[in-house]
């Protein structure tokens, strides 16, 4: 038996045009099509288009979801056109991983313009830019930089980057989604927060990485009077770890966290090169004579 593997999809135009509506309809069929129907394994598609990035958001699982978008990948038509980017969060790993599944053609021309070195790019690096402390503080208030008035929330201008896992097998199912071939609903909308059963991994303090532990567990050890950590990036909370946990425990500490991590905060290298060089296209596909 395979695991399961949620699937995160984002594709671009290689001319920084917006993608038009019959083109997102193909390439949505063509990712996750199943028996000439939308399948996926326990975990709830998600369709999106962003207006803003001009790309399209596909969620679903690929572990067992006879998926034959190699068909839709390797066409000429989506080959010429675009860039796929995906993310694969496999329950039976410990952190996401990073690929560019659209290698070839004018994608490789692109990713060798940018620099970019094969299409497997390892794990997915997470970033964060503040570190926000709920509770009483004793051993870390000479570091906070800002408290809210009553003492109980504190925050460090703290960055770093983490590595996480999103996945999100069993997560939103409901009775009406009660089997491996789970329909496509327009109006589903996946829940911010998963659980990070295997707490995050490889943490890379920016800064204060003498004094900040690497293990959120140990921030309710060195501070007993601590209610919660939490990671933000550009004022989100995008992983939180609380002292009481998140499910019917007897334990004192966390057996998990919640990770909101994804698109908004991956700073992978290669990433963030094609997002610089994308909006370039935009730029000019935008030009009007």
């Amino acid at each position: 038996m395979s695991n399961i593997i949620t699937a995160y999809y984002e594709i671009y135009r290689t001319d920084g045009r917006h993608i038009r509506q019959k083109d997102r309809g193909r390439i949505y069929r063509g990712m996750i099509k199943a028996y000439d129907q939308f399948a996926s394994y326990w975990v709830r598609i998600y369709v999106e288009y962003d207006s803003k990035k001009r790309c399209i958001r596909i969620q679903h699982s690929c572990g067992k979801s006879y998926a034959d978008r190699e068909l839709l990948i390797e066409s000429e038509w989506f080959s010429s056109q675009f860039f796929l980017w995906s993310r694969w969060a496999d329950e039976g790993s410990l952190r996401d991983s990073l690929q560019i599944e659209s290698f070839g053609g004018l994608t490789k021309d692109i990713a060798q313009v940018l620099e970019i070195k094969g299409e497997r790019l390892g794990s997915a690096q997470y970033s964060f830019d503040g570190l926000l402390l709920g509770g009483t503080v004793h051993h870390f208030n000479q570091i906070v930089q800002s408290r809210n008035l009553l003492g109980t929330r504190h925050f460090l201008a703290v960055a770093g980057t983490y590595e996480g896992l999103t996945d999100r097998s069993m997560i939103d199912m409901t009775t009406e989604f009660n089997g491996p071939s789970l329909g496509y609903e327009s109006k589903y909308r996946p829940r911010r927060f998963v659980p990070e059963y295997l707490d995050l991994q490889r943490i890379n303090w920016h800064a204060l990485a003498d004094v900040l532990p690497s293990q959120f567990a140990d921030f309710f050890v060195v501070e007993p009077d601590l209610e919660f950590v939490a990671l933000c990036w550009q004022k989100r909370v995008v992983y939180l770890s609380s002292r009481r946990g998140f499910f019917d425990k007897n334990d004192s500490f966390p057996a998990t966290g919640l990770s909101a991590a994804g698109w908004a905060n991956l700073t992978n290298p290669a990433y963030l090169a094609f997002n610089a060089w994308h909006a370039e296209q935009v730029l000019w596909a935008d030009q009007t004579l």
